[in-house]
């Protein structure tokens, strides 16, 4: 912009040439910008396949010396669920080993059992989730087909699990699930883990990676079936700020376990900010050069016109001695300015709609 303002300066000839090149230069980063800014605010408007708007969660680790084996982890958590519920604040709470974008991520290799041409059997990794039975309704994660899971599930010695669509279509590809067993692989010997479990139910997909990442095949399995794990999340959804319930957390579990060390609790929404912060970087950024432009942009075109204007001092005086008015002149003096804008700002349009496309 300075560049192009003092070549329009120091060449009064050239001042079109100048215009338009800042013209051109603002209109791609004003359309860049609008690109990144729309990206940013449609990987916030629900794409992380449950709603994240009114869902707080907080992370627990429970210390092995307190909870030695899996009946007393299992204990607490489903007694911080039953305490949490009855918070007037609280609608319903539920476990889950690991919240959506949260930072750790753990899978699975999974095998539908059937036997490829080449003799391997036809496995996958797939991300797994313990859960309790409110999960769903907690986070708003729609069961698409079959049922949800239910506290009698871990109690029945029967193994079920959900599973999302994106895991059905590639165990299972144009079939019904539901009623379809699959087995664990065990990753150490190579071999199928004897650990059947039925798909009791189909659920939504749900982007755990954070918005703008492909969802991925996961698997969700009752609280209780398998192992009872030492660390997970307790989530709860509210109808106010879900920001407010960090003090009833607090108070919740520290009346379990005073000697609980707890990290703050963090809502959903904030989860999947922290695993979209480029986006949110370079839509900060890119705002900020793309106002700053602007603002530069206006200040050279208005310091172009206004040399431009300086110039054309003796004209103006004899015109207006030849009987012409002061309308006439301001007119030629703001057509000048708008056909050199204008022209910047078509082939400008042109090179933003091509960057905006490779972008």
């Amino acid at each position: 912009f300075i560049a192009a303002n003092s070549f329009g300066t120091m060449f009064p000839k050239m001042n079109k040439m100048a215009m338009t090149l800042v013209g051109v230069t603002v209109s791609i980063i004003l359309a860049v910008t609008g690109v990144v800014v729309r990206s940013y605010i449609s990987s916030r408007s629900h794409l992380m396949g449950v709603d994240t708007d009114r869902v707080s969660g907080q992370e627990i680790f429970l210390p092995a010396w307190a909870y030695p084996d899996g009946e007393s982890r299992l204990s607490f958590f489903r007694g911080a669920i039953n305490l949490l519920e009855a918070k007037p604040e609280i609608e319903t709470a539920a476990y889950v080993s690991q919240a959506p974008a949260a930072r750790t991520d753990w899978s699975h290799l999974v095998t539908n059992g059937e036997t490829l041409p080449n003799g391997e059997r036809h496995t996958l990794r797939s991300r797994a989730r313990t859960i309790s039975a409110q999960y769903p309704l907690v986070t708003g994660l729609p069961i698409l087909a079959g049922r949800g899971l239910s506290e009698s599930d871990a109690a029945g010695g029967s193994r079920v699990a959900l599973i999302n669509a994106e895991l059905a279509r590639l165990l299972w590809p144009g079939e019904d699930p539901l009623g379809r067993q699959f087995l664990w692989v065990s990753e150490s010997r190579d071999r199928e883990a004897r650990l059947a479990t039925e798909v009791v139910g189909v659920v939504g997909n749900v982007r755990h990676g954070g918005p703008g990442t492909e969802p991925g095949p996961c698997l969700y399995v009752p609280l209780g079936l398998f192992n009872n794990p030492q660390s997970g999340w307790l989530v709860a959804r509210t109808a106010g700020n879900p920001q407010a319930l960090a003090p009833i957390f607090r108070e919740t579990l520290h009346g379990l376990d005073e000697r609980l060390a707890l990290l703050a609790p963090q809502t959903l929404a904030e989860l999947a900010r922290q695993k979209n912060w480029r986006t949110l970087f370079a839509t900060w950024v890119l705002t900020a050069v793309a106002g700053f432009a602007l603002i530069l942009a206006l200040v050279g075109i208005l310091g172009v016109v206004a040399y431009s204007v300086t110039n054309r001092m003796r004209e103006f005086g004899i015109r207006l001695a030849l009987g012409a008015g002061p309308e006439s002149i301001l007119r030629s003096v703001l057509a000048n300015g708008a056909v050199m804008a204008g022209t910047g700002i078509a082939v400008g349009m042109i090179v933003a709609f091509a960057a905006m496309r490779f972008l």
